[in-house]
């Protein structure tokens, strides 16, 4: 059966093809040669290179240079500065250049001791270790250079309602340019709605100063430990279809942007959900109904970034645990 609102891995790998030329350059400022021409090419050891946007900002960070300055500033003038501190203003400075050798374009600059991870590792570690027979597909797939994210569906199911299936699956977070941290997490997606909801306990991140020889281990062992817990997480759903609100879902919701400090504007969209909800009748009986709520609008808006609506995704992770409310005022019990 193939599930609603998921991709196959052919559709994945398309995804992840468009950054396969993505590589490093590791250069030395003051001692490497470094120049940027009036055109805006950049010359790194004799090779010539454009900017992309991201890249040309981090070029400016990289020597202290405002955006502010940059907007105003003649580019003849800037060459000038910019070149100063290449040619010996920041002495031997190590910094990696991340290009893509297919259109020869810097993405962006790093630490050159920063282990940048391909997606397409992540994708085989995660598929030798779960085995090909027990992935069921993909969900929330986004690749980009500055966030990258998909989860693995597994056959792993629980059904804490009738007609309502759920399966359990590991979520993957990475940046090619380093810009966020590389992730590992259980996952759980709901087949009726396509809901994605990210354990709160199992998120294990990689340190981008950890030696990259060390990598597979480390994700051969995370991906085994976020299988092995979906289990608990299953657990913990079934604690929510249990947990009644009487009644309370405005103050239960309230007491969940309140405890995870939840943007005025994500709260307000969340109090709509629940008031659309109720106008059609559909009944928020139990704390899974408002755990859903909150992880279909994660899942599905199109109002925040990837990388908000991934964190609340995680929000819904934390609810699945914070399932103790106080029978006085409604509230979640720390």
């Amino acid at each position: 059966m193939e599930l609603a609102k998921m991709v196959t891995k052919s559709d994945l790998e398309k995804a992840l093809n468009q950054f396969r030329g993505v590589n490093y350059k590791d250069v030395i400022v003051g001692e490497d040669q470094i120049q940027l021409q009036e055109d805006g090419l950049l010359s790194v050891k004799n090779k010539v290179f454009h900017l992309s946007n991201e890249g040309g900002r981090q070029l400016m960070n990289l020597c202290g240079i405002p955006i502010t300055y940059v907007k105003k500033c003649p580019n003849n003038l800037l060459c000038q500065n910019l070149n100063y501190w290449f040619s010996g203003g920041l002495p031997n400075k190590k910094v990696r250049f991340i290009t893509n050798e297919e259109d020869d374009t810097i993405l962006g600059i790093t630490d050159n001791k920063a282990s940048i991870i391909q997606n397409e590792r992540l994708l085989e570690i995660g598929e030798r270790i779960l085995g090909p027979d027990n992935i069921r597909g993909f969900h929330r797939v986004h690749i980009s250079l500055d966030f990258s994210s998909f989860a693995f569906i597994g056959t792993k199911s629980i059904t804490p309602k009738e007609d309502d299936i759920l399966y359990g699956g590991i979520a993957v977070q990475n940046s090619l340019l380093n810009l966020n941290p590389l992730e590992i997490s259980a996952y759980v997606f709901r087949q009726w709605c396509s809901n994605g909801a990210i354990s709160c306990d199992s998120i294990a991140r990689w340190s981008r100063n950890q030696e990259v020889s060390e990598f597979n281990s480390w994700a051969e062992r995370t991906f085994h430990l976020a299988w092995e817990s979906i289990d608990e997480e299953f657990h913990r759903i079934e604690t929510l279809v249990n947990t009644k609100v009487n009644g309370n879902a405005h103050q239960l919701l309230l007491s969940i942007a309140r405890k995870h400090d939840l943007p005025s504007r994500i709260y307000t969209k969340l109090q709509e959900q629940l008031l659309d909800a109720e106008r059609r009748n559909e009944k928020i009986e139990t704390m899974f109904d408002l755990y859903n709520l909150i992880t279909e609008y994660a899942s599905h808006t199109n109002s925040l970034s990837f990388r908000s609506a991934t964190d609340l995704q995680k929000i819904g992770g934390r609810l699945a645990k914070d399932v103790h409310l106080c029978p006085a005022c409604h509230q979640i019990i720390n």
